[in-house]
C-alpha cells in the first residue's frame, strides 16, 4: 500500500493558517492580500519541488517552516492584540526593545492561556517541521518547466506588478517599507559635526548666560497613570508626600502623544514634532539646543542601555556632556533612587547653567521590581476587588497593589529630590512627567500598554514642577507633543520656529485639537 504524499502547497498554508485565521477573525482582509499570500506559497513551495536531494529539501523545509512560522505568529499577535497589520512602528519597538524588557512586556500583556496555547502550537508546529517526511523526485524537464512558470508569474506579482500603490515586494511590502524608512532614521539621529552645526545655526538660538548659576532638572517618569496619583484623585493616598508640598504645580490635562516610551520621547524632546509625524530623534533635540547655549547637560539613566538593534533614546542623548547608565540587560534591577547619589554629583559642578535629565524605570512592569519591600504598604484586595472591576481575581488584585506601591515610591523620590533641590543655593527648578500611561484592569480586562493604543487612559499623564516661575495653565488642556516649545522657554532660549502657543508656561497656549497615537481624536472617554 502506498502511503500519500503530503502536498508541499497544504503544508506551508497550514504554517500560515494563525496569520490567516487573525486576519479572518478581525476582518483585516482582502483580496490582494490573499493573492500575495497565494504567489509567495508558490515561491517558497517550487524551490523545494525542484531539489532532487531529501537532505536539501530537508534544510530547506525546516529553515523556510521556521520562518514562516515566525512570521505567522507575529502577524497574528498584532491582530489579536491591537487589530493593526505589521507596520514600522512594531519594527522599531522590537529592534529597540531590551531582550529582558521585551520579555516583561510579553509576560504583561499577553494572557496566560494565551501563552499556553502559542507555546503548544509552537512545539507542535517545530515537530511537524522536523518530522515531516521528503521524497525524492526525478528529475522532469516537462515538470520543471512548468514549476519555473509558476514562479515567474508568482515573482512578477509579489515584485514588479503594480496592483495597488503600495505593491512593491507584494506580502512583504509593509516590511520592506519599515526596514527602507527605519535604516534612514537611524542613520539621520548620528549627525556629523557640519549638520549638527549647520541645523543649530539655521535656528538662530538666542540665550543669554546668567549672572548667577542656574539649573535646570528635568525627570521623564515611566509608565505612570495619573489615574493611580493620589495627586489626580485616585481612591488611594498613593502620593502622600507630594499632597503635602505647597511648592509644586499640578497640571492636570496633560496627554502623551504616544503610547511607547520611545515615540513619547522622540516627539517632547525634539523639534518639528507633530502628531502624524513618528521617529523624530532625527531632528534636533533639546540636549544639542543646550549644549549650543552654553548649558551644560546630563543624561543620567536607570533605563537599559542595550538594544536589540539600536536604541534611539541612546543615540539621540549621545551629546549629552555628562551620561550615566544605571544598568543594562545583565545585571538586576536597580530602584530609581539610586540616581539619587548621580544628581547631587551633577548639582556639585560647577558650571554657571546645567540641564540635569533623570529616566526613571518609574512604573515600568513587572510592578513588584519598582519598589523596595519598606514600600509594600498596599496589601488589601478587598478593597481592590471593590474599587477596580476588573480586578476579578487574587493575581489581578495583587498586580493593583504592586503597581500602588510603585507610584507609592515615585512619590518618595520626587519627594526627596525637591528636598535636595530646595537646599540649592543655585536658582533652581524642576519638572516631572510620565512618559505615557498604563492600565491595571481599570476599565477592562488589561494590564500594561500597548504601542499603538486608542486608548484615552493611557494618554493621560502626570506633570508635575516644583519652584517654577510660571504656574499658569495648570487646568488647560495640553499634548506632549509640543513640549519643546515648553522646554525652550523654561530655559529662556529663543529660536526661529519657537511658537508660545505651544508652550505650557506661556499667557498665550492655544492647543490644536489632540490626536492620540493611532490618529484618532483624544476624546475623556473609555471604552
Amino acid at each position: 500500500m502506498n502511503t500519500p504524499k503530503p502536498n508541499i502547497f497544504f503544508v506551508l498554508l497550514l504554517l500560515l493558517l494563525p496569520f490567516v485565521t487573525g486576519g479572518m477573525c478581525t476582518g483585516n482582509w482582502h483580496f490582494i492580500k490573499l493573492l500575495y499570500i497565494g504567489t509567495a506559497v508558490i515561491l517558497v513551495a517550487v524551490p523545494y519541488l525542484l531539489l532532487p536531494n531529501i537532505g536539501f529539501k530537508k534544510v530547506y523545509f525546516i529553515v523556510i517552516g521556521l520562518l514562516l512560522m515566525t512570521w505567522s505568529l507575529n502577524e497574528t499577535f498584532l491582530y489579536f492584540q491591537e487589530g493593526i497589520d505589521f507596520n514600522e512602528l512594531q519594527l522599531k519597538i522590537f529592534l529597540e526593545s531590551n531582550p529582558r524588557e521585551l520579555l516583561e512586556f510579553m509576560q504583561a500583556i499577553i494572557p496566560m492561556w494565551t501563552l499556553i496555547g502559542g507555546s503548544i502550537l509552537i512545539v507542535l508546529l517545530i515537530w511537524f517541521l522536523f518530522s515531516f517526511k521528503h521524497v525524492a523526485n526525478a528529475w522532469n524537464l516537462k515538470r520543471s518547466l512548468m514549476l519555473l512558470m509558476f514562479f515567474g508569474g508568482a515573482a512578477f506579482v509579489q515584485f514588479f506588478a503594480q496592483i495597488d500603490t503600495k505593491s512593491k515586494f507584494g506580502i512583504f511590502a509593509l516590511e520592506y517599507e519599515a526596514g527602507t524608512n527605519l535604516k534612514a532614521y537611524y542613520k539621520s539621529i548620528l549627525k556629523s559635526p557640519a549638520v549638527l552645526q549647520a541645523t543649530i545655526a539655521a535656528l538662530d538660538l538666542q540665550h543669554s548666560k546668567p549672572a548667577a548659576p542656574k539649573t535646570y532638572v528635568l525627570i521623564v517618569g515611566e509608565s505612570s497613570s495619573k489615574h493611580h496619583f493620589g495627586l489626580y484623585n485616585y481612591w488611594r493616598n498613593t502620593t502622600p508626600r507630594l499632597r503635602n508640598r505647597k511648592d509644586i504645580g499640578v497640571y492636570t490635562d496633560v496627554i502623551s502623544s504616544n503610547t511607547s516610551t520611545i515615540e513619547c520621547l522622540s516627539k517632547c524632546l525634539t523639534f518639528g514634532s507633530t502628531a502624524q509625524v513618528q521617529h523624530n530623534f532625527g531632528n534636533i533635540n533639546i540636549i544639542d539646543v543646550a549644549n549650543a547655549c552654553g548649558i551644560k547637560t546630563f543624561w543620567l539613566s536607570n533605563q537599559n542601555k542595550e538594544a536589540i538593534l539600536y536604541n534611539s533614546i541612546v543615540l539621540g542623548t549621545a551629546q549629552a556632556k555628562q551620561i550615566s547608565y544605571l544598568k543594562d540587560s545583565v545585571q538586576a534591577s536597580t530602584f530609581d533612587a539610586e540616581l539619587i547619589p548621580y544628581l547631587q554629583k551633577a548639582l556639585l559642578d560647577t558650571a554657571i547653567e546645567k540641564l540635569i535629565v533623570l529616566h526613571l524605570m518609574g512604573t515600568h512592569f513587572k510592578f513588584n521590581q519598582r519598589f523596595p519591600p519598606a514600600f509594600n504598604a498596599f496589601a488589601n484586595i478587598d478593597s481592590v476587588k471593590k474599587n477596580i472591576r476588573f480586578a476579578d481575581t487574587k493575581t489581578k488584585q495583587m498586580q493593583v497593589n504592586d503597581y500602588d506601591n510603585a507610584v507609592l515610591y515615585q512619590d518618595y523620590l520626587l519627594d526627596s529630590i525637591f528636598t535636595i533641590l530646595q537646599n540649592q543655593k543655585n536658582n533652581t527648578s524642576c519638572i516631572y512627567f510620565s512618559d505615557h500611561g498604563e492600565e491595571v484592569f481599570d476599565y477592562r480586562n488589561f494590564v500594561g500598554h500597548t504601542p499603538q493604543a486608542n486608548s484615552a487612559w493611557l494618554h493621560e499623564i502626570p506633570l508635575v514642577t516644583w519652584h517654577m516661575p510660571q504656574m499658569q495653565n495648570v487646568s488647560k488642556p495640553y499634548q506632549m507633543t509640543h513640549f519643546f516649545h515648553s522646554l525652550a522657554q523654561w530655559m529662556q532660549i529663543d529660536f526661529n520656529g519657537f511658537d508660545a502657543t505651544k508652550s505650557l508656561w506661556s499667557d498665550s497656549l492655544q492647543m490644536p485639537e489632540r490626536k492620540m497615537g493611532n490618529g484618532d481624536i483624544y476624546k475623556k472617554t473609555y471604552p
